[in-house]
Formats: structure tokens, sequence, C-alpha cells
């Protein structure tokens, strides 16, 4: 939805590039509302909790429509603490991020960089939240974390907007949006990435 792709879908009788949204699930709220289709609670706290992640929280890229998109969700049933509880971890995933937080090493100014070591089968869950949590350190522009799990190594980067990670990961195969990108290696080792 942030911007066309070049390989429109074939068949596509509509294609929505909102540049200004914060997601994908804002996008579908806001269609379901203009056509006054009510989501049901299940289907409304689903798109919640895609907001919920792709604003981290409603703390980046959240504006006036996000908030009101928020409370159409919440109208149809919505609860936004349920849709927390979607994202609740566990102790050893905790400890990875804690350890991918606390080895970090800034590369360059306004950029860190960190390698989740953990053998946990989500690791790249924490890669993710330690990325997120890397922008909440003060001089902090954009991090980037990496892990390795079964012959795959993952990385996470993520901007509070002033550098544009999509287009860094994009040169490499990876993607997403200005302030949250991700890319994949398989048979790599996190030094060759």
């Amino acid at each position: 939805h942030h911007k066309e792709s070049g390989q429109p879908v074939e068949g596509a009788e509509k294609m929505f590039i909102k540049t200004y949204f914060s997601s994908s699930c804002e996008l579908v709220s806001t269609i379901l509302c203009s056509c006054m289709i009510n989501p049901s609670p299940l289907e409304a706290e689903a798109l919640l909790a895609g907001m919920m992640v792709d604003t981290r929280n409603f703390g980046m890229n959240s504006g006036e429509h996000v908030f009101s998109t928020a409370a159409y969700l919440c109208r149809c049933g919505a609860d936004s603490v349920a849709a927390r509880m979607l994202f609740k971890s566990t102790m050893a995933l905790e400890r990875a991020k804690a350890n991918a937080v606390e080895s970090s090493k800034m590369y360059k100014k306004g950029v860190i960089f960190s390698v989740c070591e953990s053998s946990h089968k989500n690791v790249y869950l924490a890669c993710a939240r330690a990325a997120d949590e890397l922008l909440d350190i003060k001089g902090v522009e954009a991090s980037v974390v990496m892990c390795r799990y079964s012959g795959t190594v993952y990385v996470s980067a993520r901007s509070n907007g002033r550098i544009d990670v999509e287009s860094i990961l994009k040169k490499v195969g990876g993607g997403g949006h200005i302030t949250m990108a991700g890319a994949q290696f398989e048979n790599k080792d996190i030094q060759t990435v």
C-alpha cells in the first residue's frame, strides 16, 4: 500500500496506494468503514493488532486518521488490551532481545547495529523487537539487528523516518517501508551478510 511495486496483481479491479497510511490494516479498515461493513470483533481485533505493530503501539506514523481508524475498530468490538496480549513474549525471547540490545554498537553516526545470538525457534522476533527498542536510544536514527536460525540470516531494520531503511535493504533483496524493513539470506553466515 506504500508504493506501486511495478508488478500489479492481474485481474485486480482496484489498486490502493496510500503512502501516508500506517499499515495495510489501516487501509482495509478504512475500506470496510467507507463501505459500511463492520468487521466481527475478532476481525476488528486482528486489524487493530496489525495497526499496533506497524505504528509501534501508536508511537510512529500515527496521526488523526490512525487514531480515528483505531476508534472505529474499537466500536466494532476490538479490545486493545486483548490485541496487545497477542504480542506477549517468553522469558527466553526477552533475554535474547536484551542481549542484542546490550551488545549493540554504533556503526555510523545515528546508526546502531547488533547481532541477536540465540537458538530460540522465534529468534527473528527477538531480532525485530531489539531493532524497535534500539530506536529509543538518544541519538539513534536507525537500527539494524541480525540473527541466524536454521540456516537463514534474518535482518530487521528500523528508523525514525530520517533514514530510509527500506531503500537500503531493497539493495540486498529485502523490502518494507521507510521506517521498518527486513531481509532474509538463506545458507549464509552473519559475518558474510
